[in-house]
């Protein structure tokens, strides 16, 4: 099992250096019949490929655990992504955004580029995580929840 994740650790560098988003037909193959189950979670892929994690975790547990896999919590980049997320996951999860103290949200200190945001976002700006919805809408929610992580794998 530890050489499966250094070969998919691997895997991940090639594709990220490369700049490839969508899920790459190799990141397919090693799943059956689209996920590949570790102790720790499973790659899942449509058109693109994500880790998903084993349990529900806190922001920073999700955080450590994709840092231990060099990927970052998922972020959405667009509409396609999120309507293709649909199809795989179907509760609530972490999204990298968080909230500033100046109530400006960034995905890891860059702005975001895409957002569906639920109606009472805003009256919420105590809590500084995002969350997706598993309608797709995006809002805030506490750090210390316990949700689904993703990691992203390009």
């Amino acid at each position: 099992m530890f050489m499966r994740i250094v070969f998919l650790i691997c895997i991940n560098q090639i594709f990220h250096g490369l700049g490839l988003e969508k899920c790459s037909t190799i990141w397919k193959a090693f799943t059956n019949p689209t996920t590949l189950n570790t102790d720790r979670g499973e790659v899942i892929c449509a058109n693109f490929c994500y880790f998903k994690s084993s349990a529900n975790l806190t922001y920073s547990e999700g955080d450590s655990l994709c840092k231990s896999l060099n990927t970052k919590i998922f972020r959405i980049k667009n509409q396609e992504e999120n309507d293709d997320l649909m199809t795989l996951i179907n509760e609530p999860i972490f999204l990298l955004t968080q909230m500033t103290e100046n109530n400006d949200f960034t995905n890891d200190g860059e702005p975001i580029s895409y957002g569906k945001w639920d109606c009472d976002t805003f009256s919420k700006k105590r809590k500084k995580c995002v969350k997706r919805l598993k309608t797709g809408f995006m809002t805030t929610t506490d750090c210390d929840d316990h949700l689904m992580i993703l990691c992203d794998l390009f």
